[in-house]
């Protein structure tokens, strides 16, 4: 799944070619990290090549990176039997990381507090990491990134180890928000 920016008023991403394998990359809609309207569409999606083609569904997995990565988790998280593996890059996955980067979203005294936190804990991938328990996960992020904080991804790494998931963590020394070394892709693909 692409990352913020990729996206047009019509389908025009190329998908990624990979051999042995039917690449789809769905449009995300807009900025939505994959979520809502954006989720719905990712799921249609893959039902219509399902449909289409000859798809073994037990073999169905999600890349991405940026906002693709934060829709890779979020998807895997919310219909991880659906998945067989999950592969995302500099994922935004876990709000705790903005507010221990930058200070966004303190908590703070107000009339409604646990609403707020409920909103930030429901639309975090954290919150439901222990429903990757039987979904091979593969986790990147770049030391230099400063975009998406790399802590998104140690979190959400640490919590998914503490629920007993099967999780893989690959932080790339000196690389940013993109610019991931060639076999990156490669081995998290060979790992899921």
């Amino acid at each position: 799944m692409h990352g913020h920016g990729w996206f047009g008023p019509y389908q025009g991403h190329p998908a990624p070619g990979f051999k042995g394998a039917f690449c789809l990359s769905p449009q995300g809609r807009g900025a939505t990290d994959y979520k809502g309207l954006g989720e719905l569409d990712v799921l249609r999606a893959i039902e219509e090549v399902c449909l289409d083609f000859n798809i073994d569904r037990s073999r169905i997995y999600l890349r991405g990176g940026s906002m693709g990565g934060t829709g890779t988790l979020s998807l895997g998280v919310h219909y991880a039997d659906r998945f067989a593996g999950l592969a995302p890059t500099a994922a935004n996955s876990d709000y705790v990381a903005w507010t221990e980067r930058w200070g966004w979203n303190t908590p703070f005294e107000q009339r409604f507090s646990d609403l707020r936190l409920w909103i930030q804990e429901a639309h975090s991938a954290r919150t439901f990491a222990g429903n990757l328990l039987n979904l091979p996960t593969f986790i990147q992020h770049g030391s230099a990134d400063l975009i998406v904080p790399p802590a998104h991804s140690r979190n959400t790494w640490r919590i998914l180890r503490e629920n007993g998931c099967e999780a893989e963590f690959r932080e790339h020394p000196n690389v940013g928000h993109g610019g991931f070394p060639g076999h990156a892709m490669d081995n998290a693909l060979a790992w899921v």
